[in-house]
């Protein structure tokens, strides 16, 4: 049997809220999430909302976003929300924060058996760990260790570093993480590992074929081509079909 799972997202600004529909539907087609909480802006549409209610898994979180900004602004809320969301979860539970921008494809299982309370994604890349997959086992030293990536985040974008760290980490988010992880690293009981990225966090191009063995696909700056029927590789099919039925079913 499948461990229970609790999948935790935001929307925030208009990519976030025209990918993160694609990922509900994706959930309801896998089934692999027994409940998702999703936090969005109060300003966000109604139509938006009412199209969320039809799926009984998901639990909105409605709080005041700062004006649509910066992109160093949208990706430092995100750690924010993830923090709150996760305050708000009882100890034990397995929770699952995904980037709007993913389709999750198949069951967790392997990263429950991972030794850890924090799982993070590796990859070959400029910047081998991306934030926007990050599993953890809840408990007082994963809420603590998500409050401190959220406070390092919104301090390095309220200071004016957030840029600085986009060229060399890939984002501000990112960099807050590998800090946040440092102070952190060693420290019981909160013990990291890291899992392969091609498996958990597949970063999708336009020639990235439908695999059985990937957890979670990334769309990554690829919203433009997802919205151009032109191409048409299976993995930007699926996100499509996931997008129309969410929007019109």
């Amino acid at each position: 049997m499948d461990p229970a799972l609790t999948l935790v997202t935001v929307a925030y600004g208009d990519a976030a809220l025209r990918s993160v529909g694609a990922l509900i539907e994706s959930v309801r087609q896998t089934g692999v999430v027994d409940r998702m909480l999703l936090c969005l802006d109060r300003a966000t549409p109604v139509c938006f909302t009412q199209r969320v209610r039809r799926y009984p898994f998901v639990e909105m979180f409605v709080r005041d976003f700062p004006a649509w900004g910066s992109r160093e602004t949208r990706m430092g809320r995100k750690v924010v929300e993830w923090a709150y969301a996760v305050s708000r979860v009882a100890d034990g539970t397995l929770v699952l924060c995904l980037d709007a921008d993913t389709l999750i494809q198949k069951s967790v299982e392997a990263l429950v058996r991972c030794p850890g309370q924090v799982i993070l994604t590796m990859r070959e890349s400029p910047w081998p760990v991306n934030s926007g997959v990050v599993f953890m086992r809840v408990d007082a030293s994963t809420r603590q260790w998500l409050a401190l990536w959220a406070d390092l985040t919104m301090w390095m974008v309220s200071h004016g570093y957030a840029g600085d760290s986009t060229g060399r980490w890939g984002g501000v988010d990112q960099a807050t993480l590998m800090m946040a992880r440092a102070w952190t690293q060693g420290k019981e009981p909160m013990i990291f590992a890291c899992v392969a990225g091609a498996q958990w966090n597949r970063e999708v191009s336009l020639d990235t074929p439908l695999d059985s063995t990937v957890g979670v696909y990334h769309f990554k700056g690829q919203l433009p081509a997802l919205l151009t029927p032109a191409v048409t590789s299976p993995v930007f099919a699926w996100w499509r079909e996931c997008d129309l039925y969410f929007r019109e079913a």
